[in-house]
């Protein structure tokens, strides 16, 4: 499952014309230690020029990332969660974000 925001700035961010910012962060969330690496290795060999890429194994650990960021006032361009993240819903995750997304703006 995946949820993408996209604001007026991704373009700048990706060509670097927001040079203070940070960039927009890329984050996968799997709790598979080997699926996890894979995919961390393939998201950062792809897109690590452009974006923070980060892969996490826990949705607490993932909530966490994603308020930071938003307290930071930093973009997220894609969150990417199992169906099943150990005990924990990868849906609902992506749910609450979303929630918090569209509350904000």
């Amino acid at each position: 499952y995946l949820l993408r925001r996209m604001t007026g700035n991704d373009a700048e961010a990706v060509n670097g014309s927001r040079a203070s910012a940070a960039p927009a962060l890329i984050l996968a969330v799997e709790a598979d230690a080997a699926l996890r690496a894979d995919l961390e290795r393939e998201l950062a060999h792809r897109y690590s020029r452009d974006y923070d890429v980060a892969c996490l194994s826990s949705v607490t650990d993932a909530t966490a990332l994603l308020e930071e960021r938003a307290a930071r006032g930093e973009d997220v361009a894609l969150v990417l969660a199992a169906p099943r993240i150990g005990e924990a819903d990868g849906v609902e995750l992506l749910a609450e974000y979303q929630e918090k997304l569209y509350a904000e703006n």
